[in-house]
């Protein structure tokens, strides 16, 4: 079996991109829930403590990170799965 045959056989399905684009949409949901529920920010007794604010600042990019990352998954897998089923069609 080359490696062609083995990505398309079990890698490049239709369940597998569409669990890539549930995995990618829990993460945005996941990080939008969070910015909501629980904001990054620093209490007024750390307002000028650098230490506090590096902190916050490495939490907001986290988050953000998780949701580049969540929503290029999402994206690539809902476009696989499209691609997938465009190629079916007759």
């Amino acid at each position: 079996m080359t490696f062609d045959d083995f990505m398309d056989t079990y890698v490049m399905t239709i369940p597998t991109m569409a669990i890539i684009a549930a995995i990618g949409f829990i993460m945005l949901c996941c990080t939008a829930y969070l910015n909501v529920a629980r904001p990054v920010g620093i209490t007024l007794d750390d307002i000028g403590d650098p230490v506090a604010e590096e902190k916050a600042q490495e939490r907001l990019l986290v988050r953000k990170f998780v949701m580049v990352l969540g929503f290029v998954l999402n994206m690539a897998g809902l476009f696989n799965v499209i691609f997938m089923l465009l190629q079916r069609l007759p």
